[in-house]
């Protein structure tokens, strides 16, 4: 399969911008002439419009005559032709003619105009309609690259993945649109969803809703009103078809051949194939073939041995059919196009069965609750024993080295737990990655003049320090916090992974107080998820003074920054630091986009903490929970937090480190991890 980085894609967005202004003449020598050109009507152009065309820093969007994307159909306005066109700031570019250039706002710019003539009026119309035809072909060419990697990434970009909400009836299929979209069909409702699960449409629909499968913009459902597995037929077969964007009804098609009840559908080189139910003890299943119309074609007996309640859901891929069966046990049947030669398996497709990209499936599965029924789906590949087999999350590992931890989800490296180093004078976490590998943290130590470095050795990544304990300050290194040791083994098992460590806080050649921080780490939807549990003890008093340094902090990558194009938001929907300052909450975020990656970084404080904590957040990318600083937050009493001999105090934060397209479901994160 192709593959194209987002980075490339990016690049490539830049030249398209570029191309416009550098194809036809020099910037300098086209600013020149426009200036000097006038309208036929004896107006000057508008200098605004002299800008958009040449400028590089305006985006250009080349559109095809059939956009690629339906996604970008809600950006089109009244001014829009049907050609080839690129709008922006109430112009309109239509490229597949003439490249006229109109402003629809402005009576007195209301001509069209050859705008190759425009720059360049010297020049022989030969000339001039070649170089209109250059830039129409490799505009074209442009968008159809830039557009292409939206789908050839749209197929990479398939997770496991839930449904939100819960539902009357249980998940019966599903499809997607090869892009963006997922679409879940619930006995008596659809759902369309984004990739990662939230939902963007529902309708309720009859019951009995089957399976579905997407073709040409259109969601196409198999429905049964009547009996299923019935010997003597009694079925109420139809086909009914939704448009993907906003899941309206288009038509209803009946398929009363399929007479033991519609219960599948799927689409493969200008056929709809049908399949449903089956009575006890037939000994092969019926596939029902209809013309895109749905006219029918022909019934086709597959030579299956009885599937207990017949066909549910069925796909086609990498040259095979694949039908997902109900009953007890639930069957996988392979066969090949023509139906003739069936492999028989014991796997569970039988709520849904989607290609996402070569040699891997969404398998669907569903839940009961005491709210009602869940959708799931998961990643599966071929297996030689059992047809399917579903891809097992990563595991948490972790690799010990002279001064630190390297810990991996999977194969990716997502942390560093450093415990000993010369220049910051306490552990920290560095270099934090979502499950992708896409850094969240700044890079420590700061490169420069790529990143903003300022701190370099006070912010390393993700870390717990405090500005003053009993008058010593261990945030800005002016005392030492000395690692004693893992005293719990590295530990990984079903999903997780953890380690306890014991920290001696010194200074002046004594012991302050003694940590012992545990921290585990597991995966969770859309990234990982890291509690730390610090305990602190001593055999004499000592106490936790009042600064905004006080407590568990993360410093983002620069590309997160707020200055950079970040932002923050907490639990109350405040954002960035003129708003979050200062404020207690349950949880914050920092995120962004890097890369083209959505990406997010929380700070989650647990309710179990002596106090709730204040955050301290900069635009510059830091981000404090701090359950200490009454006085440096608000100005009210100053606080100090005595531990005495034979007493602790514990601090417990959760991290969630995440990757979605949507900025994740934190809230519902969040009471997950505080045990509501």
């Amino acid at each position: 399969m192709i593959s194209w980085s987002l980075e490339a894609h990016g690049h490539a967005r830049c030249l398209a911008r570029w191309f416009v202004a550098a194809l036809l003449v020099d910037t300098a020598t086209a600013e020149s002439r426009l200036q000097s050109n006038r309208h036929p009507n004896g107006l000057a152009a508008p200098p605004d419009h002299r800008e958009d065309i040449l400028s590089p820093d305006r985006p250009v969007q080349l559109f095809l005559r059939r956009r690629i994307s339906d996604r970008r159909s809600n950006h089109s306005t009244p001014h829009q032709s049907r050609d080839c066109q690129g709008v922006g700031q109430g112009r309109t570019w239509n490229c597949c003619r003439s490249l006229r250039l109109t402003d629809p706002k402005s009576t007195a710019w209301d001509s069209s105009v050859d705008w190759v003539k425009l720059v360049v009026p010297d020049l022989h119309p030969c000339v001039r309609t070649m170089m209109r035809t250059q830039l129409v072909t490799v505009a074209v060419w442009l968008t159809t690259v830039i557009s292409g990697t939206h789908w050839l990434m749209g197929a990479d970009g398939f997770h496991s993945v839930s449904c939100e909400g819960t539902y009357a009836g249980h998940l019966q299929g599903v499809c997607t649109d090869n892009d963006s979209a997922i679409y879940w069909s619930f006995t008596t409702q659809l759902v369309k969803t984004d990739r990662d699960g939230h939902i963007l449409k529902q309708i309720p629909v009859g019951s009995h809703h089957g399976d579905a499968c997407y073709y040409n913009g259109r969601v196409y459902v198999a429905v049964n009103f009547g009996k299923f597995n019935d010997p003597q037929g009694n079925a109420d077969s139809w086909v009914y078809v939704y448009n993907a964007d906003d899941l309206s009804l288009i038509a209803k098609h009946e398929t009363q051949q399929v007479v033991h009840g519609a219960g599948g559908i799927a689409y493969h080189a200008g056929k709809f194939l049908v399949v449903g139910g089956l009575p006890d003890g037939v000994q092969e299943n019926y596939l029902y073939e209809f013309d895109p119309e749905f006219n029918f074609v022909k019934k086709h007996n597959l030579k299956s041995g009885w599937t207990q309640l017949g066909i549910q859901t069925a796909t086609f891929a990498d040259g095979q059919w694949w039908f997902g069966c109900y009953g007890t046990p639930k069957i996988l049947l392979v066969t090949d196009e023509s139906f003739e030669h069936v492999q028989r398996y014991e796997f569970d497709c039988s709520l849904g069965i989607v290609p996402i990209d070569e040699g891997r499936f969404l398998i669907a599965s569903g839940t009961r609750t005491k709210e009602g029924h869940t959708g799931r789906l998961e990643i599966a590949v071929p297996d030689e024993k059992h047809g399917l087999v579903v891809q097992q999350d990563p595991k948490i590992s972790f690799d010990q080295q002279d001064d630190r931890v390297l810990i991996r989800l999977g194969d990716v490296q997502i942390a560093e737990y450093v415990f000993r180093d010369e220049n910051t004078l306490r552990p920290y976490f560095r270099h934090l990655c979502t499950p992708s590998g896409v850094q969240v943290t700044r890079t420590h130590p700061p490169e420069e003049g790529s990143e903003l470095s300022d701190h370099a050795t006070m912010h390393p990544g993700l870390w717990m320090a405090f500005g003053d304990i009993s008058g010593h300050d261990f945030w800005r290194n002016k005392a030492r916090v000395r690692n004693d040791g893992i005293v719990d083994e590295l530990t990984s098992s079903d999903g997780r992974g953890s380690f306890t460590v014991n920290n001696a806080y010194e200074a002046d050649g004594e012991t302050v107080c003694r940590e012992k921080c545990h921290i585990e780490i597991e995966q969770v939807e859309h990234g990982w998820l890291l509690r730390w549990t610090s305990t602190f003890t001593s055999d004499h008093e000592f106490a936790f003074g009042d600064q905004e340094e006080m407590g568990l902090g993360v410093r983002v990558a620069t590309p997160l920054a707020v200055k950079k194009g970040g932002r923050i938001i907490n639990s109350d929907g405040l954002v960035d630091e003129e708003q979050v300052w200062g404020k207690q909450a349950d949880w914050c975020t920092y995120g962004g986009e890097i890369d083209g990656h959505n990406v997010n970084l929380t700070l989650m404080p647990h309710p179990d903490n002596f106090r709730r904590s204040w955050f301290h957040a900069r635009d510059y990318g830091l981000l404090l929970a701090n359950p200490f600083g009454r006085k440096a937050f608000t100005k009210g009493e100053p606080s100090r937090v005595i531990v005495k001999p034979g007493e602790s105090l514990t601090l417990r934060f959760g991290v969630l480190v995440s990757e979605a397209q949507q900025s994740p479901d934190v809230s519902s994160i969040y009471r997950e991890y505080v045990g509501e």
